[in-house]
């Protein structure tokens, strides 16, 4: 039996070592050249020259063995495939850590993060709140799905306290301004949707502060009660920047559809 054909029987119904050998080489002999293989850190330097891939390369390129290169290469592509789908299942469930993020991404995450856990804690300081401070992304522990979850929470505690201290009824924050409702309205991660809606109402494409006016106005940070006002105000625009850039980065669950935020 031909080296080839060993190595597609491996693609096709291997163990977990020879399936890896099999996505090795069909890296090497269908993939961009210039781009590095990511399956030779898991493979010994043993397993890797098990076959000699010049060999390989030099029938591949012969054109004796078209038809069985085609047929590698094909099971090749599904073998990646059911890798990604089986990734894909992953993330929207637990979402994706810092090994699935890009460096931009990891990055800005950790930068937006940080900033709105100093507003939490200066927050907290002061209002003698005990708000959670969010993920960091700095191990791999930290997922965007947990880190969404964890944003609501924040926005859900501000909204909170500013409706607590209202004395006219109907005059709360998320009462008066209507993207707010919707994200009082919704349950569970139909809120991330509800959040989206509020990064586009208060921030502009560069995810800079936008409608601070408006703001203001919704969070009391003029005027009388303009200590408390200020200091949800503040929060609140943190908290978006930092949703903002989980959502670019993951946007599984942010995707605004009728069912979820309403018409």
């Amino acid at each position: 039996m031909e080296d080839f054909e060993v190595i597609r029987n491996w693609m096709e119904s291997g163990t977990a070592e020879q399936s890896m050998y099999g996505l090795y080489v069909g890296h090497e002999l269908f993939a961009d050249p210039y781009e590095s293989n990511p399956y030779a850190g898991q493979l010994s330097k043993e397993d890797i020259e098990r076959f000699n891939l010049d060999e390989l390369r030099a029938k591949k390129t012969s054109g004796i063995y078209a038809k069985q290169f085609e047929a590698m290469q094909t099971d090749f592509i599904n073998m990646q495939k059911t890798i990604q789908a089986a990734k894909d299942a992953r993330q929207q469930l637990q979402g994706k850590t810092i090994d699935d993020l890009d460096d931009v991404s990891s990055e800005n995450i950790r930068q937006f993060s940080d900033n709105l856990n100093k507003e939490i804690n200066r927050y907290n300081e002061r209002s003698k709140s005990d708000v959670l401070t969010v993920p960091d992304f700095t191990t791999n522990m930290s997922s965007t799905r947990g880190a969404k979850s964890l944003h609501v929470d924040v926005l859900q505690s501000i909204i909170d306290a500013d409706h607590s201290e209202e004395w006219l009824p109907g005059t709360s924050a998320w009462q008066e301004e209507p993207d707010l409702k919707k994200f009082q309205d919704a349950a569970g991660t139909a809120k991330w949707v509800a959040m989206r809606k509020l990064v586009e109402t208060y921030l502009d494409e560069e995810g800079e502060p936008f409608n601070e006016a408006l703001a203001r106005e919704v969070w009391d940070a003029e005027g009388l009660r303009s200590g408390e006002g200020k200091e949800r105000y503040d929060l609140f625009y943190a908290t978006l920047r930092s949703f903002r850039e989980l959502m670019l980065a993951d946007p599984y669950g942010t995707i605004i559809t009728p069912q979820t935020v309403g018409d």
